[in-house]
């Protein structure tokens, strides 16, 4: 584990070394946002569970969406960001493959404008990334 430790802050440096903005996500999710964007079918393959205040949440399944949604909050553009830390998704007992693998990513989001559809304006978020899991 302190190799794959080792490897992640050696990636991570690199990647703060081109201009990217290291981030930190929460490793518990809602659920909502994700089931919106990724369909049902993530359920099968992520940790749910259900709070009280909070309603279903899900162990990160990845960093893509909360760090689009990071960006889009903040809306800085050209943004890059790293990231590295835990993801979890059920695995088939016969791949061999852990629960829980370490993600080290880098991604760049741009708006690009299109143009006006049915009157409204609308924006485009383009993303890039690169994980080593």
């Amino acid at each position: 584990m302190s190799q794959l430790r080792a490897e992640s802050a050696r990636l991570l440096a690199v990647f703060e070394a081109t201009g990217a903005v290291r981030v930190e996500e929460d490793i518990l999710q809602q659920a909502d946002v994700l089931l919106d964007l990724y369909g049902e079918d993530i359920r099968a393959r992520a940790y749910v569970t259900s709070d009280p205040l909070h309603g279903e949440q899900m162990l990160r399944p990845d960093f893509t969406v909360p760090v689009v949604q990071q960006h889009m909050a903040v809306s800085a553009e050209p943004a890059r960001y790293t990231y590295a830390g835990p993801v979890f998704r059920y695995q088939d007992t016969a791949t061999g493959r852990t629960a829980q693998s370490e993600q080290v990513g880098y991604e760049v989001l741009i708006v690009a404008r299109l143009k006006p559809l049915r009157r409204k304006s609308s924006d485009f978020f383009i993303g890039f990334s690169l994980r080593l899991v």
